[in-house]
């Protein structure tokens, strides 16, 4: 495996983005509270900014997908990267958060068009083994969003540096991976593939892909799968609370805003490291995912309740461990459910991951700004809770169905 990836150049370079991918958005969850304090917001104001960053990754996916099947990976990749760079000098160099707001808009859309264009990419490259590809794709994002928060720690503590300097690490690494992306070949779609390849699941000889679409919500939206698709999006509701208020927990709460690198650091490494090993757990996912959902509500409230910074390190560590499958699991289980409409199920989950991820920043900060962040986090330890109520209650209504 790793004299494969050393000799082939596309592979390397896809890695490399995704570290970086991880890296932007692990770094923007450390940095957030200190835009807020420089900018005088208020909590419900930084959501609003978190929710920007959210917004734009995802809307960038529907959007760039299938442009990319028509043009081309590679020069929509070579966008995502124009997109950040573009947002990174107007973060750093229009001092107001308007300025800032549409920077970080930037940003979003780099992510989210790079996500899509990457991940699409190594599955042409490898088509039967694309989850194979992924996988390794989403570890080293995962390495990614552990090393920035201690990387940029030291730099603001030890070299003077301002949180801008998140857009000049990530800046200088996207402008590598597009220099690095004019130089190698993107494979073509359906290279290697049926002749059917390119083609929605079922879709007929010469049907029309917008009709094929159309047909493909027909009978879809069962209880089964919206139970699925709520787990996901209080999921999502969960970690971005969970993750974006970190550094607020810590500042405001233990007033000791140099341990946020720390827990953000061992929540992703807890969280990449469980979802390398659970997937040979996965026939048992009915079980395991109600049961991690009840641990991690449990986890969410002793958080809000905890009175020491070490302690809420473990938890976040522990927070990673209960996270970690959840995901992925949701997603399987309903992709699983609809063999034949596996793209449109996972444009629904994906669909749901982003309004999860958007709507919870500002509504945590509103619910902070008037109750306290201790409150807050409680409220998602429930929120967890009937995601589990949602996802057991689903899961028997099918199996009584299919009895």
């Amino acid at each position: 495996m790793r004299e494969v990836l050393r000799s082939n150049a596309f592979a390397a370079t896809m890695f490399a983005a995704s570290v970086f991918i991880g890296m932007e958005t692990g770094g923007y969850q450390y940095i957030v509270l200190k835009v807020a304090e420089e900018y005088h917001l208020s909590q419900s104001s930084m959501g609003l900014l978190i929710s920007t960053h959210f917004i734009a990754a995802t809307m960038m996916p529907p959007l760039v997908g299938p442009v990319s099947d028509r043009i081309g990976k590679k020069k929509i990749t070579i966008l995502g990267c124009l997109f950040f760079l573009t947002g990174a000098l107007v973060c750093c160099f229009v001092h107001s958060p308007a300025g800032f707001a549409a920077g970080i808009f930037g940003a979003g859309a780099a992510f989210g068009t790079l996500l899509t264009t990457c991940q699409a990419a190594l599955s042409d490259a490898h088509p039967g083994e694309a989850g194979k590809y992924v996988s390794l794709f989403q570890g080293t994002l995962g390495i990614g969003c552990v090393a920035i928060p201690l990387l940029l720690s030291a730099l603001m503590s030890q070299g003077g540096f301002t949180w801008r300097i998140q857009f000049a690490v990530c800046g200088a690494g996207f402008l590598l991976v597009m220099i690095a992306v004019l130089f190698v070949s993107f494979p073509v779609m359906g290279e290697g593939a049926s002749s059917s390849a390119g083609k929605l699941d079922g879709e007929k000889p010469g049907e029309d892909l917008r009709q094929a679409e159309t047909r493909g919500f027909r009978g879809l939206l069962t209880r089964f799968l919206i139970g699925t698709l709520a787990g996901i999006l209080l999921y999502m509701f969960c970690e971005t609370t969970l993750t974006f208020f970190m550094d607020s927990f810590f500042t405001l709460i233990f007033e000791a805003p140099g341990s946020s690198a720390a827990a953000l650091s061992v929540f992703w490494a807890a969280l990449a490291f469980i979802r390398l090993v659970a997937s040979r757990f996965y026939q048992h996912a009915a079980i395991i995912v109600p049961a991690l959902m009840l641990i991690s509500a449990a986890i969410m409230i002793a958080f809000a309740l905890n009175q020491s910074p070490l302690a809420a390190i473990v938890l976040a560590g522990l927070a990673g461990l209960s996270f970690g499958p959840i995901w992925p699991f949701l997603l399987g289980v309903a992709t699983d459910a609809y063999p034949d409409r596996t793209g449109t199920v996972t444009g629904l989950v994906m669909l749901m991951d982003g309004g999860g991820g958007a709507l919870a920043p500002f509504l945590i900060g509103v619910l902070s700004d008037g109750m306290g962040l201790r409150v807050a986090f409680g409220i998602v330890g429930i929120l967890m809770l009937i995601a589990m109520v949602c996802f057991v209650t689903m899961v028997k209504r099918r199996e009584t169905a299919a009895a």
